[in-house]
């Protein structure tokens, strides 16, 4: 992925092509099924200066409530020192867990995106976890 100034809208423009065969005509909007786009940046994609390993963005009342409208759109800021670091990838792990709140789904995307085996990232999530367990 290049840096073309565009994330925000290509996350809209993914969004909407997996919602738009979700229903037919007349069908009740509940029905629709959440997404999830998920970015994996070899720069800094975020406006703000902070380097951070992870933006996730959500829809919000002008009174600050979280609308659910089912759509989540994770950014992962790869570039620099956080590229392959023990700390980035223990940092995302709880926020990769809080879209899908499915341990085997993290694992997977580790796997896939980050180039892990299987028992180095059950081991990541294992560190990444244990301490927010009560």
């Amino acid at each position: 992925m290049t840096n073309e100034h565009n994330v925000a809208q290509r996350a809209k423009y993914y969004h909407a092509l997996m919602t738009h065969h979700m229903l037919t005509a007349g069908e009740d909007y509940q029905n629709l099924k959440e997404t999830y786009v998920i970015f994996l940046c070899p720069f800094n994609p975020l406006a703000i200066e902070q380097q951070r390993a992870v933006g996730h963005y959500r829809m919000i009342s002008e009174e600050g409530d979280y609308l659910n409208d089912g759509t989540h759109t994770l950014i992962l800021n790869a570039s620099g020192d956080w590229e392959g670091t023990d700390e980035a990838i223990i940092k995302l792990i709880p926020d990769l867990f809080a879209l899908s709140n499915d341990r085997q789904a993290v694992i997977k995307i580790l796997m896939n995106k980050m180039g892990l085996g299987q028992e180095q990232a059950e081991s990541y999530y294992k560190r990444a976890m244990e301490p927010t367990k009560k």
